[in-house]
């Protein structure tokens, strides 16, 4: 199974586009239909400071306060994908998150369809 991808960058390149590191602000913004600035100041009040990687632990803490409870999954993104094919999902893998929409990965970069998924959260 091939999977798709939908290049998307949060809307980061019209709003912030000195910003780096921030996987998490981009599938925030993806998955709640915000925007990026939104999205950003979310991170923000969070504890995530600009140009630098959103600690793992706040992360959990918003997407459960922000999105809903995670559930913790331990199979390939191939097979997440096969198996949550309609909806929108906040997923997670080591040292990374990206969103998952009707059966599309959306995020700047190809993910490997055999990358493991350690949590999602369902929007």
């Amino acid at each position: 199974m091939e999977i798709k991808h939908q290049a998307n960058d949060g809307g980061r390149a019209a709003a912030m586009p000195q910003e780096k590191l921030d996987c998490v602000v981009r599938a925030l913004a993806i998955a709640t239909d915000k925007p990026y600035s939104v999205a950003h100041g979310i991170a923000a009040s969070y504890g995530r400071k600009d140009c630098h990687r959103t600690d793992r632990f706040k992360t959990i803490e918003m997407v459960e306060d922000i999105i809903g409870p995670r559930e913790f999954y331990n199979k390939t993104v191939n097979q997440f994908i096969k198996e949550h094919n309609s909806g929108v999902y906040f997923c997670h893998m080591s040292g990374h998150v990206f969103v998952v929409k009707n059966g599309v990965i959306h995020d700047t970069s190809l993910i490997g369809k055999h990358c493991r998924i350690g949590w999602y959260a369902k929007v």
